[in-house]
């Protein structure tokens, strides 16, 4: 959640997203309230049960991140799997001529 620090009400900080693709598939996507997406991927509905696998998008400073998840009865369970130390590095600003 982020905080409104004037009203000192919360807001939720992620969104959670899926667009059906074809019979059974579906993307996902994890935004930010800015609206950035941070995790993408794809699931699929198997019974009762949605499971899905989304990795982290190519951002300065984050790190190799794999989140598997499944919904259904039983409620979400996931697992995160990162590459902890092999982080990517900021990129630096760069200029461009354009005739």
């Amino acid at each position: 959640a982020t905080r409104n620090h004037v009203t000192g009400t919360y807001a939720p900080g992620l969104t959670f997203l899926v667009t059906g693709v074809s019979s059974g598939r579906m993307e996902v996507g994890m935004y930010r309230s800015s609206g950035q997406l941070i995790f993408g991927g794809e699931g699929r509905i198997e019974g009762e049960v949605f499971r899905f696998s989304m990795r982290a998008t190519d951002l300065p400073g984050a790190s190799a991140t794999v989140l598997d998840g499944s919904y259904g009865p039983s409620g979400l369970d996931f697992k995160i799997s990162s590459a902890v130390n092999r982080t990517r590095p900021a990129l630096q600003p760069s200029q461009t001529k354009i005739s």
